[in-house]
Order: C-alpha cells, then sequence, then structure tokens
C-alpha cells in the first residue's frame, strides 16, 4: 500500500493552533480535509514527524555463520570456494570474499621463511629420543619416502593469515632443477637399504620397494617378530601394497615358526611314550562313560516328555480358565447393566410381577403415558436418542453416518410448557440435526433448538457427542444459506479441500457437502431467470420454448416438460421434480434431434444439448438410491462405475468454472456448491476405501432428504394445523421419536430422473408385432402423413410400451 502525503507546514501550523484552542483530534482533521490518523501521528511526535528510519535488506549470513567462516580462514590456505564449501553455506563467492574482508584479524600474505633447526631442537629432540628407548622400539622397522626438489618448495605459498596467531614458514632453498624419490627404513637392528624411485611412487613401484629391500632385510631376524611403520598414504592403502604387507608379516611368522619346530623335535620322542600309556587308560574310562551317558540321556528323555505333555495341559487349563473367567465377567457387566436399565424403568414391586411367570403383566395407556413423560426432549441434544443409539446392535460398518442440519419456520408466539413451568418467548425458526447411516437404513434426530445458529463450536459438540458413544462421522450436509457460507468460511472448507478434521479423531476428516436437489433446483432457477454464458455462447430459456412450439403436436418427443417448466412462481420454484425434468435426458436428445434437422440454426442447441445431459448424468450420480438400477454406469452406485463416474463429475466441475450468470463475472455459491460437492464425493470414497474397504456409496444419502421428510412428518402430526409452535414440535418430536402415528408423508421433495433408455428399433418391431392381432386391411383408409417430430415422438412411445410391457412380462420377445 502506498504512503500517503506528508503534512506540509502550513497544515501542521493549523493543526498545532486549532489542538491549542482545545479542538479534538477528529475536528482537525475534518477541517483541514486530513485522515485522525495523520493527525494523532503528527501531535503524538511533533519534533521527529516523518524522520522515521527503515532497516535495510537483512544480512545474508547470521552470526553463526559469520564465526564459522572465521574460523575456517584462520591460518587456512583453502580457496574462496574451499572455505565456502567447509562451512556448507549457499550464498556466493563474492559474499565469502567481502565478509574476510570485513575481519580485521584476516589479511592475506605469504609464508615467511622458515629456519634452520638451531641446537636447542636438536638438544630436545635427542631427549624425546632418549626417554622412549625402552619401549619395545627394537622391534620397529620405520619407514618413509622423501622427494627432493632441487628447485625448491612444493605448492603454494600464500594463505589466509590470522594476525592473532604465529605465521605460518615456507623453506625456500633453491638448488637448481631436478626431482628425486628416496625410499628408506631403519631399526634397531640397523638400517635397510635405500630405494630410489619416480618422482610420484605408485603402488606397485611400492610392492617392488618391499619386495627388493624389506623382505631380505626382514630374513636376516631370527625368530623375532617386527612391526612394519608407514604413514598410511594412498599409495600406502591400496588393496595390492596391503596384500604385499601381509605376505611379508606371514613370511616372518613362517620364520618363526621353523625356530619353535626344532625345539619340539627334541622333546617330542619322550613325550610319545607318556601320551600313549594315559590314551589307553582315557579309553577304558571313556567307555565306562559312554554307557553310564546313554542310560542318563535315555532317561532324561522320558522326564522330557512327560513334562512337555504336563506343560501343554496346563497351558489349555489355563486358557480355558481365563475365558471363563472373562465370559463370567462380561456376563456379570451384561447383568448388572440390564438390572440397573430395569430399575430405571419399572419399580421394585414392577419387577417381582415380571419375575413371577405365573401373572401375567399388562400395561394400561395411562402407565404408557406417564413414562412417555419422563423422556426429555429439551432443546439440545437429545440424550434420550444417544441413550437408544448407544444401545443398538449394528454392526461397526452401519454406524458410519452422515451429519445433515437444517432451519425449519414455526409459528412465531408465546407458549407456556408446563413440564418445566416456564413461559417461551416467540421463536421464528428450529435448527434440526438429524443423522443417517452412510451403510446402514436408519435415521436419528440428533439435535434441535430455536432461534439456533449453527456455528463452529456447536457443530464440533454435536460431533464430539455422537463419536464418544460409537457413530463415526464421515460427512456433512447442508443447503448453502448464507448462515451456513459463513460456518464452511470458519471451518476453513475450500473448493479443493472441502473437509475438516475430526474434532475427536484428528487423524480422520469429515467431508462437507452441499445438499445436491437445492443446487439443482439453483441452477434450474439462474437458468430461466438470467441464463448461462458457456463457451462464447448464451444458452437461455428460450432455446427451450423454442423447441416446445417445433414439438408441439399431440405425439411429442419432449413430453416430459411443457411451458410451466420455464415459467415457475412461488412453491413451484422449490420442487425438485421440475428441474430434474428440465434437465434430462429427454430433453437433450431433443435438442439434438430438432437441431440435426435445421430448425434451430439461431441458438446454441449443440453447446445446450451437451449441457442438459452433463446435468442429467451428473445429477444420476449423485442420487443413486440402489446399488445398480440398470446396465447405465452412471445409475449405478458410486464406485462400481468409478473411471465413467469420476469422469461426469470431473467434466461438470470444468464446466462449472467456465459457465458464468449472464450479468455475472464470478462464480455463484451453486457453482462453489457442486465443485465442492464432486471434491467432497472423491475424496470420501478414498478414506472409505482405505479405512473401511468400501466398494461403494449409495450418493442418495449424502443429501438432505431424509431431513426434509422428517419436516413433513413434523406437519402431518397435526393434521389441518401444519404450522406448529415451539411446544407443539416438541411435542410431535416427542411422538416422532416413539414412533407413533407417522401420518401421511410427503416424498415430493425429490425425484428419480425418469430416463427410459432407448430400445432398438427392431425389438420395438418385434414385440409390437407379437402384441399386435391380424386385422383386416382396408384399402380404402389413407394413411396420415406424420412430421419428423411426429415419428421421433410414435418411436419413442412405442420404445416406452415395449419397456413396460418386458418389465411386466419378461419372456415377450424371448423366441423372436
Amino acid at each position: 500500500m502506498p504512503r500517503g502525503v506528508k503534512l506540509t507546514d502550513y497544515e501542521k501550523g493549523q493543526i498545532s493552533a486549532l489542538f491549542k484552542e482545545g479542538i479534538s483530534k477528529r475536528e482537525i482533521a475534518s477541517r483541514i480535509g486530513r485522515s485522525d490518523r495523520v493527525v494523532r501521528n503528527y501531535l503524538n511526535n511533533v519534533d521527529n514527524y516523518g524522520t522515521k528510519k527503515r532497516k535495510g535488506r537483512p544480512r545474508v549470513l547470521s552470526y553463526r555463520d559469520r564465526r564459522s567462516i572465521s574460523k575456517a580462514t584462520s591460518n587456512s590456505t583453502n580457496s574462496l570456494r574451499g572455505i565456502r564449501n567447509e562451512c556448507k553455506l549457499s550464498v556466493s563467492i563474492p559474499t565469502i570474499w567481502r565478509e574476510i574482508n570485513r575481519n580485521p584479524n584476516l589479511v592475506r600474505e605469504k609464508m615467511r621463511k622458515a629456519p634452520r633447526l638451531q641446537q636447542h631442537h636438536k638438544d630436545a629432540r635427542l631427549e624425546f629420543a632418549r626417554n622412549n628407548m625402552s619401549r619395545h622400539w627394537d622391534q620397529v622397522i620405520f619407514s618413509d619416502e622423501k622427494k627432493f626438489n632441487l628447485d625448491g618448495p612444493d605448492g603454494f605459498d600464500g594463505y589466509w593469515r590470522d594476525l592473532r596467531k604465529e605465521p605460518r614458514y615456507l623453506s625456500r632453498r633453491n638448488f637448481g632443477g631436478g626431482t628425486v624419490m628416496v625410499w628408506g627404513a631403519i631399526c634397531s637392528k640397523g638400517t635397510v637399504r635405500l630405494a630410489f624411485t619416480s618422482a610420484r611412487m605408485n603402488s606397485q613401484e611400492y610392492q617392488n620397494v618391499l619386495q627388493d629391500n624389506l623382505l631380505p632385510f626382514i630374513n636376516s631376524f631370527e625368530g623375532n617378530e617386527v612391526i612394519f611403520q608407514q604413514d598410511n598414504a594412498s599409495v600406502h592403502k591400496t588393496t595390492d601394497s596391503e596384500e604385499q604387507e601381509e605376505r611379508t608379516k606371514r613370511l616372518q611368522k613362517r620364520i618363526n615358526k621353523s625356530v619353535v619346530n626344532e625345539i619340539l623335535e627334541g622333546i617330542r620322542e619322550p613325550l610319545e611314550e607318556d601320551v600313549l600309556d594315559e590314551r589307553t587308560t582315557c579309553q577304558y574310562s571313556t567307555y565306562a562313560l559312554k554307557d553310564e551317558l546313554e542310560q542318563t540321556q535315555a532317561l532324561l528323555n522320558q522326564v522330557k516328555e512327560k513334562f512337555a505333555r504336563t506343560e501343554h495341559e496346563n497351558t489349555c487349563l489355563k486358557e480355558e480358565n481365563a475365558k471363563l473367567k472373562d465370559e463370567l465377567k462380561k456376563t456379570n457387566i451384561e447383568k448388572n447393566d440390564l438390572e440397573t436399565k430395569i430399575r430405571n424403568i419399572f419399580t421394585d414391586g414392577q419387577i417381582k410381577k415380571l419375575k413371577n411367570p405365573e401373572k401375567e403383566v399388562k400395561w394400561c395407556e395411562e402407565d404408557i403415558a406417564k413414562w412417555s413423560q419422563k423422556i426429555d426432549i429439551q432443546p439440545g441434544i437429545l440424550k434420550p436418542v444417544l441413550k437408544i443409539m448407544r444401545n443398538a446392535d449394528l454392526a461397526a460398518l452401519a454406524k458410519i453416518c452422515v451429519l445433515s442440519f437444517d432451519e425449519k419456520k414455526i409459528k412465531e408466539t408465546f407458549c407456556y410448557d408446563q413440564s418445566v413451568d416456564t413461559t417461551l418467548s416467540p421463536a421464528a425458526y428450529v435448527q434440526v440435526a438429524m443423522l443417517r447411516g452412510l451403510f446402514g437404513n436408519w435415521k436419528q434426530p440428533i439435535f434441535y433448538d430455536f432461534n439456533c445458529k449453527m456455528t463452529k463450536d456447536l457443530l464440533f459438540t454435536i460431533i464430539k457427542s455422537v463419536e464418544e458413544n460409537g457413530y463415526p462421522i464421515q460427512a456433512i450436509v447442508s443447503d448453502l444459506g448464507g448462515t451456513n457460507r459463513a460456518l464452511h468460511k470458519e471451518l476453513g472448507v475450500t473448493l479443493e479441500n472441502p473437509s475438516i478434521a475430526n474434532p475427536v479423531h484428528p487423524d480422520r476428516k469429515i467431508f462437507v457437502f452441499a445438499d445436491v436437489p437445492h443446487l439443482i433446483k439453483l441452477l434450474r432457477n439462474h437458468f430461466i431467470d438470467q441464463g448461462f454464458e458457456l463457451q462464447g455462447n448464451t444458452i437461455t430459456k428460450d432455446l427451450v420454448q423454442k423447441l416446445l412450439c417445433l414439438t408441439s403436436e399431440e405425439l411429442s418427443i419432449t413430453h416430459k416438460i411443457s411451458s410451466g417448466n420455464l415459467n415457475l412462481r412461488g412453491a413451484e420454484r422449490k420442487k425438485v421434480k421440475l428441474a430434474t425434468k428440465l434437465f434430462s435426458h429427454t430433453v437433450s436428445m431433443a435438442l439434438s434431434r430438432v437441431g440435426t434437422l435445421g430448425f434451430l440454426e439461431d441458438e446454441p442447441w449443440m453447446q445446450g444439448s451437451e449441457f442438459f445431459k452433463l446435468v442429467n448424468d451428473w445429477f444420476d450420480v449423485l442420487n443413486v438410491r440402489v446399488p445398480s438400477a440398470d446396465y447405465r454406469e452412471r445409475t449405478k452406485a458410486f464406485g462400481l462405475a468409478i473411471d465413467r463416474q469420476i469422469q461426469i463429475l470431473t467434466d461438470m466441475t470444468q464446466t462449472m468454472r467456465k459457465l458464468r450468470v449472464r450479468g455475472k463475472t464470478t462464480l455463484l455459491p451453486f457453482q462453489k456448491g457442486i465443485i465442492q460437492t464432486n471434491n467432497a464425493l472423491v475424496q470420501l470414497f478414498d478414506q472409505l476405501q482405505q479405512n473401511c474397504g468400501t466398494k461403494y456409496i449409495l450418493t442418495h444419502r449424502l443429501n438432505q432428504d431424509v431431513l426434509e421428510n422428517f419436516f413433513s412428518i413434523i406437519r402431518s402430526k397435526g393434521g389441518l394445523h401444519d404450522h406448529p409452535d415451539q411446544l407443539e414440535f416438541k411435542y410431535r418430536l416427542r411422538l416422532h421419536i416413539m414412533g407413533h402415528n407417522e401420518g401421511a408423508v410427503s416424498t415430493a421433495t425429490n425425484t428419480d430422473v425418469d430416463d427410459t433408455p432407448d430400445l432398438d428399433p427392431i425389438f420395438t418391431g418385434e414385440v409390437l408385432h407379437s402384441l399386435t392381432q391380424p386385422v383386416p386391411i382396408n384399402e380404402d383408409i389413407q394413411e396420415k402423413e406424420l412430421s419428423d417430430f411426429e415419428y421421433d415422438g410414435l418411436e419413442n412411445l412405442a420404445g416406452f410400451i415395449c419397456h413396460k410391457m418386458k418389465s411386466l412380462h419378461s419372456d415377450i420377445g424371448v423366441n423372436l
């Protein structure tokens, strides 16, 4: 953000004068036409206004990096690149150079001339030798090689001088050109003959030196082992050189062994006689001990077999005893739980009557009414429902569930609740949360409250209560109202990552879905109200209106829709069935047929046909009720035709990203909801496959139809009075939980798309021929000529009749 214009001297004088007169800072800002913040900043710091200093670019090297560079450079001959590599830094060479120049203790200079050995140096070395003469030095052979340069020293003469340390020295003697490498060795027994090699000795030359000079010298030692010393130079550490040293050591051992053999030869004969006598005695003792050992071993084997059998029997008895104890413990726990539950329901007298098999217990309506009044269904989480769910006998897979929530308007009036002796203030709506099984056929309201918005804290509280009772929540479903969109934003839900971390099990995600029936209704409403811009074409309801005008005959290929589908008012705009009929396969094929015949040349009929078909296929994928309805891949459960279904979702997502509602430049909530739902379905299926081995998902269970059905049940319980207040909603909910008097329920909240497959014309003719009785032909009857559209409608009608007859009589057409 750019800086604002600084105050001029005139404005500063105005501010100071007005402030001294007692005028407020806000009034001063209004008078001079500047912001409050500028006035406050000036009055808070009159002297230093406008002189704020800012830091420059931060240093590339940290304090630790600068210290490591100083340490690596101190009295080192390394180059700048070598210093950078030694410190493991990722900076440039000039940066290293600048840091060294900043250090006052480091300078670049040449090594000084090394002085000759003085007398005190020689005396110190002799003293060291005398002090260490008693340490087996007589067994050590010292070896080394030296290159003599007649033209002076080798290597670089420059280095990084640390002024805090002693300078380094370099010999600078010059004796003319030439270089020679000399190898030699010394020990307490004498010196080894000097060997001269090339200036750069290699492994083979070093082996020849050992073979020709060292081995003859070692052979002169009589029985004493020697220790060969070398400086571990690279030429000494090759494989061939080390093998040569090993051969030298083995030779020394063989020499020592020959001396020992001469000594043993002199004492062998006297010892042989003693050994033979002792051997005979030992043989007799060995035979006796063998017999005794065999007997003992046989007895030991018998004892081991008996012990093993006894140990096995003991282990089996322990396992059986542990199982019986576990079963007894479980039985006692179940018994105690059952007794506790019975005492919570019945009195002691009733329990005695129940235990008496001779007396039959009968409950009157008054007893049942009193018992039902004890069910606590106050607003909030329904604990009795959680108790019922906790005690339900369901498999682990059947307990996986989906949480849906929505609001319902109620009668806004004062109510008196006699059960809690409280007058309830008017409420405009009730928030209801409901669970339904994703793989099990069950549903249950879990929460309700009046004038209550669904927030992050409330949602997490509901999830924790359900998860703690053993029901893992895998998905959340809601519509795209303003409150719910704000909740999605608070939860951090995005189009590409439509999930939240489970508050109870953070390693498992909960995926957030938008209600698909609401999405297709919003898509239909925007289509008939504004129209769409797609791929440079404008698709509006005028395209469908022209289609209806062209196919207005009695036998119409657009029999599913009429002009009423394009002119909806009031409650009709909330019906899903009308939306699915508009975006149907039938309308898509009709657009394609009429456009192909050339009657829609001025309209984007091809894009419209493809768009209608894509919406129809997408809704089929997300509204599957049974694993496999027919041969169409899109109507199978999600996962049974995964490649085709993911392709449909991907195409719908890409279309929604490109599509724009006329007059809008950004994606609308219903477009974002479609993209979010598509991504959530794919990611949910992957998670269930990994954790549960799921093969498919019935996508119909990922919408809010179950909640809409619940609201219909609540309305129907009042008969003609279908707009309950708070108290009536509470008691109707109690009746619903008890499963009493469900009444007439409207199921028109969602519909199956009636997309009858087109049958083979040959098969259609064969079936019609088998159903037709022979009729005398009247040659005077003139056949009416049908238009192309009427003929298409007739063919469609014939196919529909064949399809219905085939479903009723499966043997029709089998032998044709």
